[in-house]
């Protein structure tokens, strides 16, 4: 089912189709707390069974810029319009994700 789920979240919109999120499967009890803390204490994310974090990031596409030899405006702490995409991103990938898991049966 949590397959399910994130194969809807990577089949929402992206802006250029660079998909610049990443999804992370927190099992580990340590971390879950951790992301607990981090997001105000809130009491649902240490009582879900499963949680998916789903975080702009834009690292991958600096490594592969970097591989094929470009050098990105995002070294520079530029680069803004990608990093609002990589948020927007995100967000659309989130709202697949709850509305697949939503619309489970």
């Amino acid at each position: 089912m949590v397959i399910k789920i994130v194969k809807a979240g990577q089949r929402a919109p992206t802006a250029c189709s660079l998909q610049t999120y990443t999804i992370i499967w927190v099992k580990n009890e340590e971390k879950k707390k951790a992301l607990w803390e981090a997001c105000g204490k809130q009491r649902f994310i240490l009582e879900a069974p499963v949680i998916l974090a789903i975080c702009a990031d834009v690292r991958r596409l600096m490594n592969i810029a970097k591989i094929y030899g470009f050098e990105t405006s995002l070294e520079k702490s530029l680069g803004y319009e990608l990093k609002i995409f990589s948020i927007i991103d995100a967000a659309l990938a989130a709202e697949n994700m709850v509305l697949a898991a939503e619309n489970w049966d």
